[in-house]
């Protein structure tokens, strides 16, 4: 043995073992031809249940709760609340004629007093005669129109406004005690205005007395003219020579197209 190898054994080659063969056998399974698949009729294969569990929904229906009846205290309190709105309109519809019905009121005393001669002298004696000598009264500047229903205080203001308040003295225009053409106007009809306006105007006839309570004198007029003009017709607020008294309003009535126009002059 050469001396290079010393120490070290040599082993003796194995023959390596020989491959092995895997054999694998592929199973092939033939299906059956569709004419030997046997059919069921088209009824039973309905009956027949299928395959997997078909879970089956169940409505449950929840207990109808019986509806409460209202109580007699709500349903006195619905129909107290219903009658209340009712009579609430009525009221609205019923207010622009009360100024007319209170005139008819009027015009019917007034025709019963007149009825008998005893009744027309006591309305004579009642009714002081004009004369030079003032008569002096108490209280605010205020117009009385027995004819019309109407005992209204006036006012001064320098723009409409003041017909919020009620008769209104025309700016510019005379004053009783200095002659001329002492002219009022006033709203027709107004919700919160009363007994302030001329709502009845039409109703004011010529020979109709109107007095004038100014700075404490009562001042008597006597109707002698009513007509109706234009909204334009400023003419009617004009100076005059006669001590005069012009009241005027709109017209027709809830409207503002022309204007009603009463004229009295001053007894003297």
């Amino acid at each position: 043995m050469p001396s290079g190898m010393d120490g070290i054994r040599l082993k003796k080659s194995q023959p390596s073992p020989a491959p092995v063969e895997h054999h694998f056998e592929v199973l092939k399974t033939e299906l059956p031809s569709p004419e030997l698949i046997p059919h069921l009729p088209e009824e039973e294969e309905d009956s027949v249940l299928p395959p997997f569990p078909v879970a089956i929904e169940s409505k449950v229906t929840a207990p109808v709760k019986a509806k409460k009846k209202p109580s007699q205290k709500l349903k006195r309190i619905t129909a107290g609340l219903a009658y209340t709105a009712i009579a609430a309109y009525a009221c609205l519809l019923l207010i622009p004629f009360l100024p007319r019905l209170s005139a008819i009121g009027h015009y019917r005393t007034e025709a019963s007093t007149k009825a008998t001669p005893a009744a027309q002298a006591l309305t004579r004696a009642a009714v002081p005669a004009p004369s030079a000598t003032p008569e002096f009264v108490s209280g605010p500047n205020r117009l009385i129109v027995a004819s019309m229903g109407i005992e209204g205080a006036v006012y001064e203001g320098a723009t409409e406004a003041t017909l919020e308040k009620g008769i209104w003295h025309r700016p510019g225009t005379s004053a009783p005690y200095k002659g001329g053409n002492t002219t009022l106007a006033a709203h027709r009809f107004k919700f919160t205005s009363g007994n302030d306006t001329f709502y009845n105007l039409d109703k004011v006839k010529v020979g109709d007395p109107i007095e004038l309570i100014w700075g404490n004198i009562r001042y008597r007029y006597t109707v002698t003219e009513s007509k109706t003009v234009t909204d334009r017709a400023v003419e009617i607020e004009g100076a005059t020579d006669k001590a005069i008294l012009t009241l005027y309003t709109c017209t027709p009535l809830w409207t503002s197209k022309d204007r009603l126009v009463v004229v009295a002059e001053l007894q003297q």
